[in-house]
């Protein structure tokens, strides 16, 4: 007889919307420019635009890179639910 096993699986949908507004607030209360930013992430200023303006998605080393700079958690910034 062969055992059963169980594999639990979980969906993560991360919320672009609030994430790119989070990132956004953080960078504002910073009074860090878009193009400052842009320079030290290595990100374009035009990308560093659409996610903070609800883009469809980020990529880990962006999200990464933006926390890094403004000096915050991942979790603080990327707004998500898992199901």
């Amino acid at each position: 007889m062969q055992s059963e096993s169980k594999v639990n699986v979980m969906t993560i949908v991360v919320n672009y919307e609030k994430t790119g507004t989070n990132i956004k607030k953080y960078r504002q209360n910073q009074n860090i420019k878009i193009d400052e930013m842009s320079k030290v992430t290595g990100i374009s200023m035009r990308r560093l635009r659409t996610i903070e303006n609800c883009s469809n998605s980020i990529k880990l080393m962006e999200i990464t890179s933006i926390c890094n700079h403004l000096n915050a958690k991942i979790e603080d910034i990327l707004v998500y639910n898992v199901f």
